[in-house]
């Protein structure tokens, strides 16, 4: 029988033969020393098979249906799990069998040792046990906890640990632990069916994926990555070697024999399949079968050159010189690429293997891995909370915070796919040419003439504008429309990767077109955003619903490789940032609202802007959206295009400022916490209209401070003629209010801006007020000091308002502290961690430095107009994280805080955070902290008044550091990043990197994951550096001069996105700091009395190094309360000497070398001082 089934390491074919067949639900196979195959049936049967003739005999039957079972080493007996019946022992030779054990619960999975003494046997279930019975002595003890869903178990016989193949987490590898949670070597493996060695040598496994139909190859050590030795398999349940190549595979209702053969090639490179996505990355398995080579002689290269895709030689600390791999990145390119293994030394093919890339991703929770090569632009571009000059009440917040003037450059790309295509001809350029008129030229609309470029005009004052670069496509995507959206929340949205697909497609045209010396299809080079048009798919004939994609955005931008350069003899990818709009062909035969309408809302969150429209929130927050679909014939009215486009409406006052489009001039302050009395009148100039001429005393808006962050705005809102904004405003010739609260991440329990409140009068003018109306707002935080806000029209003509600001004079105290943002790499500059370290070095200034003392401090301001008496601050840690995460208390302190002054607060605990390494799947990464400083809020316990706000109450910095060092070769750094999904609801939450050296790399294993309501996952982050490669030596060697230390921040920021709007929300970030150079190492660190002397060495080449040495002896003890001792030196010709004061003998000495210019930081070995 001929199977279609491929040897992937080899890449060629091969013929299966079936062994036998016909056997009824099959539990097990397995292999006896005697060359017999044994396979087990669900209803208790168990056979024996010849493989060389196929014939089948029936042993023995137990006596209840078979979940699972082992056989003894001497192929005397079988151990059978039989439903809840028990454990049992069933002789092959037709005796009765025997109980083992009581099953408390399914079982699947049972393993004999080698030595045929004990059984163990793993629980199917999530929690479960694996639990041992010595077969001599009868007693029977729990050897492993917290597996979740067992279906394959094998026992080291070296240590006797258990490795299990679960079910649980979508597919893992894991050693069980006695107490607490499992080790993961791998996850993402799919639905495991059958797990053995792979031979005696115990240094390789076999894993059974049924869901694929793989024979996946593995390390026990959980280094590199599994790789498949058979794929095609239909109905897979088992997989046993039989010898070195020849494997016993159970697959429907047969066994089959798979003969590998040996290996022919020096080097064998084994490529995962089905896990390689555009820009993602994998471990590829590297055989040596030459025992002349080593891995320091080999070179790997891909094929096609201009595909994008890249081999790292870099090794992280999961590296396993005894099973070698190295990391292939993918890029634009997809389809088939060939990678090649040459000797260095001359060039010579040592062995080759193909592998795909893929344009769709399946894996629903979990997205694909991402790769990053050099300068990476993605993620938001949020200035400040509340502007650069937050906390300043002279100046307006939120100017500048999504900067959008001049022009940003629009590519659009008709998309469909297998389920419905474009028409062609005359049909396609009716589309093409009404896409260009809705975008630029314009289309007839409520008498005028409108289009997305004259809405920004007019707007923006004709600040802004956009440019179309071209429309290209379609872009027909191979698969069936299910393959590339999914329905959520009732509506179909692409999936995240889906943009991905089509900008590869585009490249490739864009390739294509450059081999005919034509130009690009669409210069993806000089793109902002992307208009993604697809086409809907009608409702089949036998019945069902359309399939049409719901207008979708993103607030940020997305990195993808849109092509290749040629530099210094390498072709290496070039990234670019690039917004993403998703809009159906059809929409206007879909929806009310026109297109160029749409297109001007989803462009405007390309430029940052969130939706106001969300009705999940309480009532009484619905009420005050600024649009409004009132019940009866009344129609849906919007004053906001951010929450309603019909119309177009302009976008409201905060968001001009945070846009760029209101200059600070033209905007009237008030305060409403702590400036008074106030009874001013001001002449509001009609928002359409633009800025006001100098002299004119006008104002485009008045802002009322309520609190750090939070302001009312007024603006009058009437139409202009000739401009095609805020023509239908919902009420004419009227002054609109709102609330904005403008801090990212923004809060979950409101819309950002809102209508202001409804006030007390008869009068119901949901946030809007004409001649002669008022908003009277009354301040009641503090008992016995209420005093009213009142906002008076006095009169408007057809293009200004005349309105009164009355509030009285008040004293408030307001201590608070600067929020984290991206701008700042999400570090408030107001806490700040401070060590020995940071304290020698500036380059290590508020990075923690764990297992050392760390002082927090946090400076918080008062910028009120009364003392802040008494103010506590409290300090906490918790893990690094985009956002969220459960705290950790370290101490409090309590001070008071003159009005206009500064006042710095100390944490009384001195931190020391764990060095402790933590396994994650094939590596080990040293748990990070975020560092947090809070107010309580506050209510001065002397004058009673409360503060002016609590919501600049909290200062955090999410900040770390890695050093990629270059030895032979360079080092690839680990750490993990929790993730976690603040929402009530599943959320979608995407990372974006922002890295902005050409030296550096950056992956991740996901680029999104789908969370449960305030769900956690750790996300695996590694960076390195091409320092020290010898194929990037031109791109690297202009930054070594040796004075200056090679160095990158980068921003990794997170989105979360429940699918109930159209955009994501930003929900948090982290920011690490990685330094490259040359790596180094004591040669010498003795410890003599109260003195030390070390050598330091550059590791490759062992030249002394210079630079500044710490010297910290700290107590044994990680609860002894004494500080740290530390002594400086510095080390000049590699050698150093230092003396330090008092310590205890087992007291822990260590030295700590800081590095300088190219040489990187090292430590020493840990001494105990008097020994």
């Amino acid at each position: 029988m001929s199977v279609d089934t491929e040897l992937t390491r080899a890449g060629e074919d091969i013929e299966i033969t079936v062994a036998a067949s016909g056997f009824n639900q099959p539990v097990a196979l397995r292999v006896g020393a005697s060359g017999l195959l044994y396979v087990a049936e669900r209803s208790g049967d168990i056979y024996s098979v010849a493989p060389a003739t196929g014939d089948v005999t029936l042993l023995a039957t137990a006596p209840g249906a078979v979940s699972a079972w082992d056989l003894h080493p001497d192929e005397s007996t079988a151990f059978v799990a039989s439903g809840l019946t028990g454990l049992l022992q069933i002789p092959l030779d037709g005796s009765p069998g025997s109980k083992l054990a009581n099953l408390q619960f399914p079982v699947g999975a049972v393993r004999c040792n080698n030595v045929g003494a004990a059984v163990r046997f793993a629980e199917l279930r999530s929690g479960g046990r694996v639990l041992e019975v010595d077969l001599a002595a009868g007693a029977s003890g729990i050897v492993g906890r917290n597996i979740n869903l067992a279906r394959g178990l094998v026992i080291e016989d070296a240590t006797g640990r258990n490795l299990v193949a679960q079910r649980g987490g979508g597919g893992q590898l894991v050693i069980p632990a006695s107490t607490g949670a499992p080790t993961i070597l791998f996850d993402d493996i799919g639905d495991p069916a059958d797990l053995a060695w792979r031979d005696a040598t115990e240094t390789r496994l076999l894993i059974a994926e049924s869901a694929s139909g793989r024979v996946l190859e593995t390390s026990p050590t959980g280094a590199g990555m599994p790789g498949a030795l058979l794929t095609g398999l239909t109905d897979l349940w088992a997989a046993q070697p039989i010898s070195t190549h020849r494997l016993a595979i159970g697959a429907g209702d047969s066994i089959l024999i798979a003969d590998l053969g040996e290996p022919d090639a020096p080097v064998v490179m084994t490529v995962p399949t089905g896990e390689l996505f555009i820009s993602g990355w994998t471990r590829v398995g590297v055989q040596i079968n030459d025992p002349t080579l080593v891995m320091e002689d080999i070179d790997f290269y891909v094929k096609p050159d201009d595909s994008g895709a890249l081999v790292s030689l870099s090794r992280d600390n999961g590296y396993d010189p005894a099973n070698p791999t190295i990391l292939l990145s993918a890029g634009w390119r997809t389809g088939e690429h060939l990678l090649t293994a040459i000797r260095r030394s001359d060039g010579a093919t040592l062995g080759e293997n193909t592998f795909e890339v893929a344009d769709t991703w399946t894996n629903t929770k979990l997205g694909p891995a991402l790769a990053t090569m050099g300068e990476t632009s993605s993620g938001p571009d949020e200035g400040t909370w509340g502007g650069p000059d937050s906390g300043d009440f002279t100046v307006p917040q939120n100017v500048g915070v999504h900067e959008a003037v001049g022009t940003r450059n629009i590519g659009v790309v008709l998309v469909d796919t297998s389920s419905a295509r474009y028409p062609t001809g005359a049909a396609l350029n009716t589309i093409i040419t009404d896409l260009r008129n809705q975008l630029i030229n314009g289309v007839a609309s409520g008498g005028q003439t409108r289009s997305v470029r004259q809405y920004y005009r007019d707007a923006s004052d004709r600040r802004f504008d956009i440019r179309l670069v071209g429309i290209a496509g379609p872009i027909s995507l191979p698969n069936a429309w299910g393959s590339y959206f999914n329905m959520s929340s009732g509506r179909w949205r692409q999936n995240e990767d889906t943009d991905s697909a089509v900008i590869s497609a585009v490249v490739a045209a864009n390739a294509v077109a450059a081999g005919d010396g034509n130009p690009p299809v669409l210069d993806l080079s000089v793109c902002d955003s992307i208009i993604y048009v697809v086409r809907s798919v009608p409702a089949p004939p036998t019945g069902g619903a359309d399939s049409f994609v719901w207008p979708r955005a993103s607030r940020s931008t997305k990195s993808h490789i849109i092509g290749t350069q040629q530099l210094f003899g390498l072709q290496l990818p070039v990234p670019r940032g690039l917004a993403r709009v998703f809009v159906p062909d059809d929409w206007e035969a879909r929806d009310s609202r026109r297109l160029h309408e749409t297109l001007s809302h989803e462009l405007s969150h390309n430029l940052g802007l969130r939706d106001q429209y969300d009705k999940s929130y309480a009532s009484g927050i619905v009420s005050r959206l600024t649009s409004q679909d009132p019940p009866g014939p009344t129609p849906r009215w919007t004053w906001e295009v951010m929450a309603n486009e019909r119309n177009l409406p302009m976008p409201s006052a905060a968001h001009r400022l945070m846009l760029g489009w209101i200059d600070p001039e033209d905007v009237e302050l008030f305060n409403f916490g702590v400036i008074g009395p106030v009874d001013r009148t001001i002449t509001l100039q009609a928002a359409s209209a633009g800025k006001p001429d100098p002299g004119s005393n006008r104002k485009s808006a008045a802002e009322v401070r309520i609190e750090d962050g939070k302001n009312y705005y007024f603006e009058y809102r009437a139409s202009t003629a000739g401009v095609t904004v805020d023509t239908s405003v919902p009420e004419a010739s009227a002054v609109l209010g709102t609330e904005a609260v403008t801090r990212e991440p923004v809060p979950t329990d409101r819309a950002q801006i809102l209508l202001v409140p409804e006030d007390s009068d008869a009068t119901v003018e949901q946030g809007s007020f004409i001649a002669m109306q008022d908003f009277r707002d009354k301040d009641t935080t503090s008992p016995g000091f209420e005093n009213e806000f009142i906002v008076d029209v006095v009169s408007t003509t057809s293009d200004t308002a005349e309105v009164r600001f009355r509030y009285a004079a008040d004293q408030k105290p307001d201590p608070g502290m600067t929020p984290w943002s991206p701008s700042t790499n999400w570090q408030s500059p107001d806490v700040l961690v401070s060590n020995s370290r940071s304290a020698t070095d500036p380059a290590f200034r508020n990075v923690p430095w764990e297992g050392h003392d760390n002082t927090i401090t946090a400076k918080v301001t008062n910028n009120g107009t009364s003392d802040a008496h008494d103010v506590l601050v409290k300090f906490y840690t918790k893990d690094f994280t985009f956002g969220g995460g459960t705290e950790v208390f370290l101490g409090e302190q309590k001070m008071t805080v003159p009005r206009g002054a500064s006042r710095t607060f100390t944490c009384p605990v001195v931190w020391r955070p764990t060095s402790v390494k933590i396994p994650f799947m094939t590596v080990q990464y040293r748990q990070h902290a975020c560092v947090v400083a809070r107010i309580e809020p506050f209510h001065d316990p002397v004058t009673g008044i409360f503060e002016v706000t609590p919501e600049n109450n909290e200062a955090q910095s999410n900040y770390h550091w890695m050093a990629s060092t270059t030895a032979s070769p360079a080092t690839r750094e680990v750490t993990t990043i929790v993730a976690e999904n603040p929402f009530d609801r599943e959320a979608v939450v995407a990372i974006t990197v922002h890295q902005p050296h050409p030296l550096f790399r950056v992956y991740l294993d996901h680029q999104w994951v789908v969370l449960g309501p305030h769900e956690k996952k750790r996300i695996l982050m590694m960076s390195e550096s091409l320092l020290g490669d010898p194929r990037f030596e031109a791109l690297f060697r202009p930054y070594m001069d040796g004075e200056h230390r090679i160095e990158t921040t980068m921003r990794l920021s997170a989105y979360g996105d429940t699918g109930e709007l159209c955009a994501g929300d930003l929900v948090g970030g982290v920011a690490v700091k990685v330094m490259t150079g040359l790596a180094t190492e004591f040669r010498l660190f003795e410890v003599h009395g109260h003195g030390v002397h070390g050598i330091i060495a550059e590791s490759a080449t062992g030249d002394p190094v210079n630079g500044p040495v710490l010297v910290t002896v700290r107590p044994a003890d990680p609860d002894d309360p004494r500080k740290e001792l530390t002594a400086r030196a510095r080390a000049v010709n590699g050698e150093f000497r230092a003396e330090f004061g008092d310590y205890r003998d087992g007291d822990i000495v260590q030295g700590h070398y800081l590095g300088q210019a190219l040489w990187m930081p090292c430590d020493s070995e840990e001494v105990e001082a008097g020994h």
